[in-house]
Formats: structure tokens, sequence, C-alpha cells
């Protein structure tokens, strides 16, 4: 009978020991899931090997995803570390160099301003922080937002930044981000060879 159904695990500190990956081949795990947005290139390798050398083995094969981390459009350098947001403050992300005014918030996504419509969402604070285009001015390369009434506690402002729905950002190359290189990482003829 062939099984059809794959059991996927994460091989990460807790997991990438000899003795633990052994383990979990045995009890049935058929895909290891590598996540590239932790750990160097290095490490992996030395993880890939060794998953390669004990599946041998064991005569199980197993197969690798090589789990990406994308894109990942952040928030700048802010004056004084964070700048607290209060519900209904207008703040402008921008895309041009500093220095920031106050309320300013930088923004490392060039095509920002066109990306995103007024009735927009932006994502501040990996999600935590909603606002609310209502300007853009692609010439200035800034829009202006608002934290909405929902937000009615002062939230400082973190990295992660996201706009879903955006118009432009499923063009975001791959080339200019971390994701390039763990993609030329993994089908080097070394890694493919294991």
């Amino acid at each position: 009978m062939t099984r059809r159904t794959k059991i996927v695990a994460t091989i990460g500190p807790a997991s990438q020991d000899e003795k633990m990956i052994r383990e979990l081949l045995r009890s049935g795990v058929n895909v290891a899931r590598l996540n590239f947005s932790h750990g160097s290139h290095a490490d992996h390798a030395e993880v890939l090997k060794r998953l390669r050398q004990i599946a041998a083995e064991l005569g199980r094969p197993v197969c690798v995803l090589q789990d990406l981390q994308g894109p990942k459009i952040r928030t700048g350098d802010l004056p004084g570390g964070k700048i607290e947001i209060e519900a209904g403050q207008v703040l402008t992300l921008t895309t041009a160099p500093g220095p920031y005014a106050p309320g300013e918030v930088p923004v490392d996504f060039p095509e920002l301003p066109s990306s995103v419509r007024p009735g927009g969402r932006i994502l501040l604070d990996d999600g935590n922080l909603e606002l609310a285009v209502f300007v853009t001015d692609d010439a200035a390369a800034e829009l202006a937002a608002f934290a909405p009434s929902l937000a009615d506690l002062p939230a400082p402002v973190a990295h992660g930044a996201a706009w879903p729905g955006a118009v432009e950002f499923a063009e975001v190359s791959v080339r200019s981000t971390a994701e390039g290189d763990a993609i030329s990482f993994g089908i080097t003829p070394q890694i493919l060879r294991h």
C-alpha cells in the first residue's frame, strides 16, 4: 500500500540533533521543513547533511521543504526608536531619505505610495497596528494615514509593515531580499546532490 500522506516536521534548534532526527524519521516524518527565516546557510547545510545521512541509514526517503521568509518590508529607523501613536493621529509614511519630522515614518519600499489607495489599510508592528490610508502622493513618495478609533491605546511602531490588497506588492523582486540568497543556496549542486 502506498502512503500518500506527508508528515511534515520543522527541523530547528530543538530537533536538529542526530538522535531527534532519527526519532522523527522512525515515527513517520517524510518531509523536513527548514525555516530560512532563521539560521545561516552553513547551519542549514549541516542539518541537511545530517538529515540525508540518517535517512539513507534508515532507508527512508525524506523530502526537504525550504521555507522562505519572502520579501520583508519594514519601517526604517525612528527618532527615539519608536513613535507613540494615538487613536485618530495622522502619520506620514515616507520613502524619502531622512531626517524625519515628528509623525513621519520611513518605509523601505519605494513603490509604497503608488501601491495603496485612499481607503486602503496599512499594517505596522507586524499587524498589531492598523492604519487607514486617506491621501497618497506619488511625487512626494509619501502617504498620509490615520490610526482608527480601534487603536484606542498608544502603540509603538515596530518593524514589520504590510498592506493587504496592495496593487504592486506582488511585484517586489526577490533578488533584492534574503529570499533570493536562500533560493540560490537551495538550488546549488552541492545541496541538491544530498
